[in-house]
């Protein structure tokens, strides 16, 4: 049977069509490659659908994708779309931010719990298990989705939102997940010499960074050295690299240590190193490392 809107929602999609007419909104479609295949089986069969309409994938990093099944239609024979959350990450997925072109989220009574196969009613029917919605805005374009509890690692939640929601029309917003693993990253530190000095110099240590996996990567330099009556240890900061795989590390050496070209010292390294594919990890591991290596020349203007 098909449903004929009710004079309200008939007046609240020509108020959606002419702001976004008039005000210009834009939307960011997303870019990066499906990353399901249907059928999708986070929902359930609810109406006339045997499984998702629209699953949004949390990718390892974080990051999400949206993909559809073009065999699933509206599950009320009309209009509202079953959507899935599948959390491929190793975090938890307490919440996403989702908007439209369209209404999805001007809920007009005929949610999934209203249909068969469909869960318990939430506030406003259209909640599935665990799920509720937030931050709706007055033209029902944006909202957020909200887990409780939060969508474990390989875990998946469903719902449904108004209006025939694909991977076309809809834009996915922040994705609140938090514990990512930073997963195992080989870490290392090397000394070297400059291959010749330029001018102006100034008296300084060198070192490689390397890593496996590019990487941001903050470093937490000490020198030791031997002085006039005891051994003593410096801090010379802390220095963060975007590193691609080696990185050079310069730092120059404080006047006050009256320390020369050529002196021997240990350069002592605390290096932490965060994925540039998952900038949100926790627990990435610190890595100390001592460098024997000799005060030389770095240019002045190219240290770290």
């Amino acid at each position: 049977m098909i449903r004929i809107p009710s004079g309200n929602r008939v007046r609240r999609r020509l108020a959606v069509a002419l702001a976004l007419a008039c005000g210009g909104l834009l939307f960011g479609g997303l870019s990066s490659a499906s990353a399901a295949t249907p059928p999708f089986t986070q929902c359930p069969p609810i109406g006339n659908d045997t499984s998702c309409g629209t699953l949004i994938t949390v990718n390892p990093d974080g990051t999400g994708t949206v993909d559809s099944d073009p065999s699933q239609g509206p599950y009320d024979g009309s209009e509202d779309t079953l959507i899935g959350l599948q959390n491929n990450s190793t975090g938890t997925v307490s919440s996403v931010d989702l908007s439209s072109t369209t209404d999805l989220f001007g809920f007009d009574g005929d949610g999934i719990c209203t249909y068969t196969g469909g869960p318990p009613c939430g506030a406003t029917g259209y909640e599935g298990p665990g799920t509720s919605f937030s931050n709706i805005a007055a033209d029902f374009t944006s909202g957020t989705v909200n887990f409780s509890p939060a969508v474990g690692p390989g875990g998946s939640a469903y719902w449904s939102l108004e209006e025939d929601i694909n991977a076309a029309n809809i834009n996915l917003g922040a994705i609140a997940v938090q514990g990512i693993s930073c997963g195992s990253i080989d870490v290392s530190a090397a000394g070297y010499k400059p291959k010749k000095s330029l001018n102006p110099t100034i008296p300084g240590v060198r070192a490689y960074v390397k890593v496996s996996t590019p990487s941001t990567v903050v470093v937490n330099a000490t020198l030791s050295f031997s002085g006039a009556a005891a051994a003593k240890s410096v801090n010379l900061g802390s220095f963060t690299l975007v590193d691609n795989g080696s990185k050079k590390l310069r730092i120059p050496v404080p006047k006050s240590l009256g320390l020369k070209i050529g002196d021997q010292v240990k350069l002592n390294l605390a290096i932490k190193s965060t994925p540039l594919s998952a900038p949100n990890c926790q627990g990435a591991a610190t890595k100390n490392v001592s460098l024997k290596t000799r005060v030389v020349h770095i240019l002045k203007r190219e240290h770290n």
